[in-house]
């Protein structure tokens, strides 16, 4: 089985910096998961969707890098490791809306 250890991005609900945990410390986490080996079909009952691949419902999650690999490697896993992009932040100020030079028209 080939499994993919990762860290998941913060949700749409957080806020700050991504260095930064909050009360629940998620973003210092790691995650290993398999990914579906097969596709899903809706089920004929309720239609509902159903997979014969019980694998991809697995998601452990690791305080470190170094634990999740070796986790993996010590139950024989074949796995790769997917770095978080880098944040790219604009610094912008309000009146660069209103610029005679903006790209653009303001609109409202």
């Amino acid at each position: 089985m080939h499994a993919r250890i990762y860290q998941p991005t913060k949700s749409a609900m957080q806020s700050g910096r991504s260095g930064q945990s909050g009360k629940s410390g998620q973003l210092d986490q790691w995650v290993l998961e398999f990914p579906r080996n097969c596709r899903a079909t809706p089920d004929q009952l309720m239609g509902w969707q159903s997979s014969s691949d019980t694998a991809h419902t697995i998601r452990i999650k690791f305080p470190s890098i170094a634990a999740a690999v070796a986790y993996a490697e010590g139950k024989g896993l074949a796995f790769h490791i997917i770095k978080a992009g880098a944040r790219v932040k604009k610094h912008r100020a309000y009146a660069d809306n209103f610029s005679a030079t903006a790209r653009a028209a303001w609109t409202h």
